[in-house]
């Protein structure tokens, strides 16, 4: 895809805070919309509130929000809905290091929260997908049409860290060159 195309994707953040990925992003700004309740972006409200009044479709969405597994999911379940064919999402933070980044922390930095979850809802969904192996783990969903999202909310909400490194073995993560071939497949 040419440079010029790019420039006219429509993009959507959730929880963009300081605007470190969000100014980053080499589209028109007319072409970007953050949302975040605390700061950044363009619009100042959660992302069920943005939901539930957008009429936009766009062509690449990273979730950054808050990163509680419920949360999340809606989400990506809404995002599912305001993707555009061919569409990428992106969502942060899918492997964490430890127990600890489970927990609410003093640092958002190392938050991952149980945001890992959602990785073992699109394995069984047949979403394809893949982990960055990078900064806690970027997933990076092409849903091509199948968006034919399987919560297992019942069977995950309790679980934790050490639920997720018995299942680690079975997600797809990648390199960060492996990403991109996916992301150009």
């Amino acid at each position: 895809m040419p440079f010029s195309h790019k420039v006219k994707c429509k993009y959507l953040e959730i929880g963009v805070f300081r605007n470190q990925v969000f100014n980053s992003i080499p589209i028109k700004k007319t072409n970007k919309i953050g949302v975040d309740p605390v700061m950044g972006g363009t619009h100042r409200m959660t992302s069920d509130e943005y939901f539930q009044i957008n009429k936009t479709k766009f062509d690449v969405i990273f979730i950054d929000g808050l990163h509680h597994y419920e949360q999340v999911q809606k989400d990506l379940i809404n995002s599912l809905n305001v993707l555009n064919q061919d569409g990428l999402i992106l969502i942060h933070d899918m492997l964490p290091q430890n127990p600890g980044q489970e927990k609410v922390p003093q640092s958002q930095s190392s938050w991952t929260g149980d945001v890992w979850k959602l990785a073992v809802e699109l394995l069984e969904s047949k979403i394809d997908f893949v982990i960055a192996n990078i900064d806690h783990g970027v997933g990076i969903v092409k849903p091509r049409g199948k968006k034919n999202y399987k919560s297992k909310y019942e069977k995950l909400l309790n679980q934790r860290f050490d639920s997720f490194m018995e299942i680690k073995e079975k997600l797809p993560i990648v390199s960060s060159e492996e990403a991109f071939e996916f992301i150009d497949s």
